[in-house]
């Protein structure tokens, strides 16, 4: 809870932007509302078999709220931010495992017990996934190997008091890591999945410049996974001699591209792209990059929740 308490309360730079999700063949949510499922909210209509609980009002928070709250507020979504790390779980829900357990004295020996449990309390439930925050309790081993790198190569904290990272939306094997996660909720019962941290590499910017004013912060956006696919991006997209005319760069596959980005790391957006017209190439292959990463990310979990 003190970690959870930390990121969002004392977090002061970006706007965390969330996705929804909705699974299905037409990318809405799972299934439908039956009467065993009637909802809190007196005016949600969703109570027949037939009848899609997404084309009806709903009452959403991003923390659980206890049972009574539940009732008072009328929610029918109970917590958005369900998958953040909290009890050394590895899981979709471990958040909302975490506080209902709190809430209740009840313990749940899987997801899917505790999706059916809210699920009987008339509730619909999201899974998400981190998709740019990582933890030892959810990446484990592989954390290391996943995350974002300074320019001395080190990890890069997200959240220092809370031991979480920076994970790197362009690593191809992170991505699989999250759709593995989504498809644990979907295979649990979610009726959504909510993407969070989504605009992930597109942070890096504004993350680097801040950097040299949080003594704990290193830059991310310099592992040699990103910077080998900036390479690559700069290759399809100019030529040797364009390269040069456009950017002093006589020969990209021994250029040292790390440095020649880290030069200007702590100037503002402006004033880098005026300083240097490579950096512009940087944060559009950072956003272009992020992007994709994040569309394949969703797509195979709308064909996956297509199969269940």
């Amino acid at each position: 809870m003190q970690s959870f308490s930390t990121f969002k309360l004392t977090q002061k730079m970006g706007v965390m932007l969330i996705i929804f999700a909705l699974l299905s063949a037409n990318f809405v949510a799972v299934g439908t509302v039956s009467q065993k499922y009637c909802l809190f909210n007196k005016y949600v209509a969703a109570t027949k078999n037939d009848e899609q609980w997404f084309k009806h009002t709903q009452v959403y928070n991003m923390v659980a709220f206890a049972p009574d709250d539940v009732q008072s507020f009328h929610v029918t979504v109970n917590g958005l931010w369900n998958g953040f790390f909290a009890n050394n779980l590895s899981s979709p829900f471990a958040f909302g495992r975490y506080l209902e357990s709190l809430f209740s004295g009840a313990t749940y020996e899987s997801d899917e017990e505790f999706v059916e449990t809210q699920h009987e309390q008339g509730l619909l439930v999201p899974g998400t996934i981190l998709t740019t925050q990582g933890h030892y309790s959810f990446q484990g081993d592989k954390l290391e190997e996943y995350a974002c790198r300074s320019i001395n190569d080190e990890l890069c904290y997200w959240d220092k008091n809370a031991e979480s990272y920076w994970m790197n939306a362009l690593n191809d094997e992170f991505i699989d890591w999250c759709i593995q996660h989504g498809k644990k909720a979907i295979d649990a019962g979610a009726d959504l999945i909510v993407l969070d941290e989504v605009q992930g590499s597109g942070f890096i910017p504004m993350y680097q410049w801040a950097s040299q004013y949080i003594n704990w912060l290193n830059a991310p956006g310099f592992s040699n996974c990103t910077t080998e696919k900036f390479r690559n991006y700069l290759a399809d997209k100019y030529n040797s001699s364009e390269l040069q005319q456009l950017f002093n760069i006589d020969n990209l596959s021994n250029y040292d591209l790390r440095v020649r980005i880290a030069q200007t790391m702590y100037l503002t957006y402006v004033e880098r792209v005026a300083m240097d017209p490579l950096n512009r190439e940087y944060f559009t292959f950072l956003e272009v990059g992020n992007f994709q990463a994040k569309k394949r990310l969703i797509q195979e979990l709308k064909k996956y929740a297509k199969k269940t």
